[in-house]
């Protein structure tokens, strides 16, 4: 999660922009119509600054280290924006932005934060990890002198980040003591129910200890983002009836049609793992076909893939923009090869993915790439997306037996909370495939798993 539960400004859930001087939550719309921070003493405004402005307080303030009374600092503006645009998706914005505002403050700790989550969500890894760790350095720091950033909150922010970037790049060790270090803070400040809590929960959620999740949002409020995140621990250890009950409550209280839509998501795809035939009323629910909603748009394809409609299916990708939350190998399985490479710093198994579905490597070398990961966890993820992936290209040219094959293979893996794992369920109940719903399990090394006949990664 990226902020608290409510809006400083109208007090409701689901915050996106972070004040850039004392980082206070609002809505992109509150902050617009505040037009400065409502923290009292804070004096944070959103002026609009010319380019020539900005430029002579880059250029003769950076090089001549001057203070000119009358020249705002550009820094505020330009993290205000690259907040809203990391709420927006708009992924090359953000690290745009967070480029220029580190030109200008080369140690400020909520730009390299940014940044990172960025890099993280675009599959650039590694730089996502190097600046994972100097976010880490400056609130480690900033703590020693007391400052904003060296707060509880921000630390164990840093210490998520720097064990999601770490996982990533298939150090499991390094993660684990990141996760661990969350731990750590949150129970050295003793309170229960507050936005620690919730980091904390997701820092045991990364280790797939799901029993311990739900254990520390205990008291965590309801706010739709909080709602989301335990009803996605429910379904993971196989309460689906109680995921939906939880869900549904939030979906009534939700005043945002984003919180509702994501909710309404969720809720469609612990219905479709149930074995509900109206799941897909919750889709009708969520947004018309076409929104920019990344997570709605891969729900709307899965369920038309489930109804037989592989045209539905492909115009529910018809228009993805950069960054609005797909990942470009479910477009290529739907609609053709991949429009674009994987970042040159992204994981060998970024790679492995676009390799395959250019049809260059083989099903077998395929898994064999999936199985190649340092730790189990990352082993178990990247033998999920192969077998699911197989799966629906499987789907795609109708070989039922190689599908069948793929889809019990991927739900083996164990339910990783994503549309994905609905529609293996889903899938598998028309083809008459018996799978077991569970929650996510580690996956030892071992050889390769063998797969079915080559399919071709572009659909019909």
């Amino acid at each position: 999660m990226n902020g608290p539960q409510r809006c400083a400004f109208c007090h409701d859930g689901a915050p996106e922009v972070a004040c850039p001087r004392c980082r206070t939550w609002l809505h992109a719309a509150c902050w617009d119509q505040a037009r400065r921070c409502p923290t009292l003493g804070c004096e944070s405004a959103a002026p609009s600054l010319g380019w020539w402005r900005r430029f002579v307080a880059w250029g003769w303030g950076w090089v001549f280290n001057l203070t000119w009374d009358g020249i705002p600092d550009p820094t505020p503006e330009l993290l205000e924006r690259a907040s809203a645009r990391l709420a927006a998706g708009d992924l090359e914005a953000v690290v745009s932005l967070t480029d220029d505002a580190l030109a200008c403050a080369p140690d400020d700790a909520f730009a390299y934060y940014l940044r990172a989550s960025a890099h993280q969500r675009r599959g650039a890894r590694r730089q996502a990890h190097s600046d994972a760790c100097k976010v880490l350095e400056l609130t480690e720091r900033e703590q020693r002198v007391g400052s904003g950033y060296g707060a509880p909150e921000w630390r164990a922010r840093a210490w998520l980040l720097m064990g999601q970037t770490a996982d990533a790049i298939d150090d499991e060790p390094a993660a684990d003591a990141a996760f661990e270090e969350v731990g750590h803070i949150v129970r050295a400040q003793g309170r229960r129910g507050d936005v620690l809590h919730v980091l904390h929960a997701e820092a045991l959620a990364e280790r797939w200890d799901v029993d311990g999740a739900l254990t520390a949002l205990e008291g965590a409020g309801d706010e739709p983002e909080v709602a989301l995140f335990r009803a996605t621990l429910l379904r993971q250890r196989g309460e689906l009836e109680g995921a939906i009950v939880s869900l549904t409550e939030a979906i009534a209280r939700a005043k945002d049609r984003k919180a509702s839509s994501a909710l309404l998501v969720a809720r469609w795809g612990a219905r479709v793992i149930r074995g509900d035939p109206l799941a897909a009323d919750d889709l009708g629910l969520a947004g018309e076909p076409g929104q920019r909603d990344g997570g709605l748009r891969l729900a709307q394809a899965l369920q038309a893939l489930l109804d037989g409609d592989r045209a539905r299916a492909r115009q529910a990708f018809g228009e993805v923009a950069p960054g609005d939350g797909f990942d470009w190998t479910w477009a290529a399985l739907l609609g053709g090869p991949p429009s674009s490479e994987p970042p040159v710093t992204s994981s060998p198994w970024a790679r492995a993915v676009y390799t395959w579905l250019l049809g260059r490597l083989s099903d077998d070398d395929f898994l064999r790439c999936a199985q190649d990961a340092a730790g189990p966890r990352n082993r178990s993820v990247q033998l999920h997306e192969a077998h699911a992936l197989l799966a629906l290209a499987a789907d795609a040219h109708r070989d039922q037996r190689s599908e069948r094959e793929h889809l019990r293979a991927a739900a083996q893996q164990g339910d990783m909370g994503g549309s994905l794992d609905a529609w293996l369920h889903g899938r598998a109940r028309q083809l008459g495939a018996r799978i077991e719903h569970r929650p996510p399990r580690l996956t030892p090394s071992s050889g390769a798993q063998r797969s079915g006949p080559r399919s071709t990664p572009s659909a019909q």
